[in-house]
């Protein structure tokens, strides 16, 4: 067992509250973070606390202090299991906490776990010093862009308006990973020269920048300079709005597209209202997929590729401007839609069926795909060096993924929270192209388009090939938290502190778990595990992202939740719920599944520390080994409360 002093297993027989009766018999396990958080309770079988009341479980459970409260956001009954999520944000008088949010999770209406993320509220300031306008002043001043999307009375993307700030209290990460909350100004800064998004939080005392949390999201990582320079061009003009769509077309047709990445494929569209041509526009999903051709504008007008037969031919647009890489970006929506439809029941990527749009040939050879937080933005590579025209299958699955994230667990972009939030989206990317492109490389992202070694962005099967982790904390680990180095997230300077790079270990757990494997990590432990395949893993994926994680949410925290997932989807001691406690222990996350039962018997306190021969740079240690019930895998060594290794 590794003596482990950030997180702690407690059973129920040392933890008491009083609810409606004696309520400790009720909890059958609770992970405690070292800040005291309790991110994860599970509670046995038969407890019946269904009508439990609220307020006292989260007082008594939680610890909350006085004028701290958590609200009720967001009620989602999943027919699938018989699933009810409940989501509450924590708000201390009555100013929000930013990313506090607490989930509670019932099964056939009953109560069976409890988990998320609570920042201690004392001695915390919740009068501004500064105005919110004063504040977006420096918003602004931070982005530095030369024209915003409120400039223009024209500009009118979903119509989005000059931001109006939100006080909020932000959780600023210490040096010692605990976290200081700040009163802060939030914004949703939308910047056309060049093209950003982000929410910008500015302290309301001083007017300092904290953080800036990106809404734009984007496939390639690999230079992110490549994004800020290429868009750096004519202003964003308006789209029209949804309802005003249904009027461009007169009937629904199937048509037949020469894609030029997937081969021929069928595809929905629908002939104009002339009636002399067909466009791409599916009405069939949600409230309609859209594909527009910008022709390396950057303004974001509603050009329509249009054809006159619907039969959309490789002699027609396999040209010189690569038109056919639209019917790729039709398509892959498309089907990206189908899969969160039929195998999740979910409606468009915020559920509520909102319109999907791809505006392809966006700028002048730009290098990206991205996702601008409602529609998405494909570049057509300098063909050359770094990328083709990236409407690629996989690609378009990723960024829609970004969609669906927003929409569900809104994972920071930073930190680890960050890196998996990248991870999920190359998840979504593998499965569709799976499920419906099977004889693509499933576990590569990016294949069709890449034009540099190793010819792909990243790979969930073998991360170390395009420069990621397979190991948590392992090689190409980048810094993600400010006790490892990464004092401030910086897209330019850090990526994000690493999010690009990092998410390479919640890829590769996945393809453990879908494959299975046997072998060694990179920190010295040897694994063995028996894949489950695609769907079940996708599954547990699903509901991990859109019940469990939360903004803040760390990689040990998904281990957590998806162990619990697992076992709500496919029950304790399952061949499912093994393997993905396995599959996390494969890549250096928690400790392997125990047949025997979890091991609730602490190692003894190494003795006579000492330290030799040290000097500037190194110092030698030395002790009395622990002794432990069962064998121990290694020990964590602490300088001030911060983890040296």
């Amino acid at each position: 067992m590794k003596k482990e002093l950030l997180r702690i297993g407690i059973l129920c027989s040392i933890f008491g509250f009083t609810l409606s009766a004696n309520a400790q018999e009720y909890i059958d396990k609770k992970i405690t973070e070292k800040n005291g958080n309790v991110s994860l309770a599970t509670f046995k079988s038969g407890s019946n606390l269904k009508s439990a009341n609220k307020a006292d479980l989260f007082k008594t459970i939680l610890k909350l202090p006085a004028g701290s409260e958590l609200k009720l956001t967001k009620s989602e009954k999943i027919t699938a299991g018989n699933f009810l999520d409940e989501k509450y944000e924590l708000y201390y008088n009555n100013v929000k906490v930013e990313f506090g949010v607490y989930n509670l999770h019932y099964k056939n209406g009953e109560l069976t776990s409890m988990n998320g993320d609570i920042f201690t509220t004392n001695n915390v300031i919740t009068s501004p010093k500064i105005s919110s306008q004063a504040a977006l002043d420096k918003a602004i001043q931070s982005v530095g862009a030369q024209k915003y999307m409120w400039d223009d009375a024209e500009s009118n993307v979903d119509n989005y308006k000059k931001p109006a700030g939100e006080l909020v209290l932000l959780p600023l990460q210490q040096a010692d990973e605990s976290y200081k909350l700040s009163l802060a100004y939030k914004f949703d800064v939308f910047a056309s020269q060049p093209m950003s998004r982000a929410y910008i939080y500015v302290d309301a005392s001083n007017g300092q920048v904290l953080l800036s949390d990106a809404i734009i999201k984007h496939a390639n990582g690999r230079n992110h300079n490549i994004l800020k320079n290429e868009l750096d061009t004519e202003k964003i003009t308006s789209e029209v709005k949804d309802s005003e769509l249904k009027n461009t077309v007169s009937k629904l047709a199937a048509g037949n597209a020469a894609t030029r990445y997937s081969g021929t494929q069928s595809i929905e569209t629908s002939l104009n209202t002339a009636g002399d041509n067909y466009i791409l526009y599916d009405t069939t999903r949600g409230n309609g997929v859209r594909t527009y051709n910008l022709k390396k504008n950057t303004s974001i007008s509603n050009t329509d590729f249009t054809d006159a037969d619907n039969d959309w031919s490789a002699t027609e647009f396999d040209n010189s401007t690569w038109d056919n890489a639209a019917l790729d970006a039709h398509f892959g929506v498309e089907k990206t839609y189908d899969y969160f439809k039929d195998f999740h029941n979910r409606n468009s990527y915020d559920n509520n069926g909102s319109i999907l749009r791809s505006y392809v040939h966006y700028g002048n050879n730009v290098n990206n795909a991205f996702w601008s937080g409602s529609y998405m933005l494909y570049g057509d590579g300098d063909r050359t060096s770094n990328f083709n025209v990236l409407t690629a299958f996989d690609v378009t699955a990723h960024e829609l993924g970004h969609g669906v994230c927003a929409s569900t667990a809104a994972l920071a972009y930073q930190r680890e929270s960050g890196a998996m939030n990248e991870g999920l989206s190359d998840i979504w990317g593998s499965v569709v192209e799976e499920t419906y492109l099977p004889n693509k490389q499933a576990f590569k992202i990016g294949e069709d388009i890449t034009l540099y070694a190793p010819y792909y962005l990243r790979s969930l099967s073998d991360p170390k090939s395009a420069g990621q982790p397979d190991t948590y904390r392992g090689i190409n680990w980048q810094p993600a938290t400010a006790a490892e180095g990464c004092t401030t997230p910086d897209r330019d300077a850090n990526d994000y502190c690493g999010v690009h790079t990092n998410s390479g270990v919640l890829n590769h757990w996945y393809y453990v778990l879908v494959q299975g494997k046997t072998g060694t990590n990179d920190i010295g432990k040897s694994y063995s595990v028996t894949g489950i395949g695609f769907e079940k893993a996708s599954k547990i994926v699903y509901r991990l992202e859109t019940a469990y994680l939360s903004s803040n949410s760390t990689y040990m925290n998904a281990r957590d939740f998806g162990i619990q997932v697992a076992t709500e989807l496919y029950g304790a001691n399952s061949p499912e719920a093994i393997a993905t406690q396995d599959a996390f222990y494969a890549v250096g996350l928690g400790a392997k599944y125990n047949p025997n039962g979890p091991d609730t018997t602490a190692p003894t306190t190494p003795l006579n520390l000492a330290a030799t021969s040290t000097t500037n740079v190194s110092t030698y240690l030395t002790w009395t080994a622990s002794t432990d019930n069962f064998a121990l895998d290694g020990y964590n060594v602490y300088k001030d409360n911060v983890l040296l290794g």
